[in-house]
């Protein structure tokens, strides 16, 4: 077992892209926090952009993205063949997702108190408006008059490798 030691970024609100460029040649970094996550596993991981994913199990069925975590990092030796993770590694992902769920209901500091992990919809359809110049068309989202919440139930695992950069690797 190994421990790992990242500097994860601390900032809330980062510059726009456009200005970013000209503030790090300034000198500007952000703010930094050390942090030390006991354990690891002594495999090689995975290309980095093969990721397990987690899909957040809601009761409402709706056409569009669903609630899900991309989990990258993973090693080798959880890998059933060229496309695929083992069931048991599955299973056990799920479940500490699981665990990792009712930890996070269990939060509580200075009158708040956490108490279930929820998808929040915040869109509800959209409006197509056409480009005079171009005479393209976009879609604007519709803003809902109050946000729809739904409670994640559970956590199921895909046993398919995936990835954020959407098509397929292996």
């Amino acid at each position: 077992m190994a421990n790992l030691r990242f500097a994860l970024p601390i900032q809330p609100n980062p510059p726009p892209l456009g200005r970013r460029n000209r503030l790090v040649k300034r000198g500007w970094k952000g703010n930094t926090a050390d942090v030390d996550f006991a354990g690891g596993v002594d495999a090689a991981p995975v290309a980095n952009q093969i990721a397990a994913v987690v899909k957040f199990d809601i009761a409402r069925r709706y056409r569009g993205g669903k609630p899900k975590m991309f989990i990258p990092g993973i090693a080798v030796g959880y890998v059933l063949d060229t496309a695929h993770w083992t069931t048991a590694f599955a299973s056990d992902l799920g479940s500490s997702m699981s665990t990792m769920g009712g930890a996070i209901a269990e939060i509580a500091t200075a009158g708040i108190a956490l108490v279930t992990v929820v998808n929040v919809s915040m869109y509800s359809g959209f409006t197509s408006v056409e480009n005079p110049i171009t005479h393209r068309w976009r879609n604007i989202p519709q803003y809902r008059v109050s946000p729809l919440v739904d409670a994640v139930g559970g956590y199921t695992v895909d046993e398919e490798f995936g990835t954020q950069k959407r098509r397929r690797l292996a």
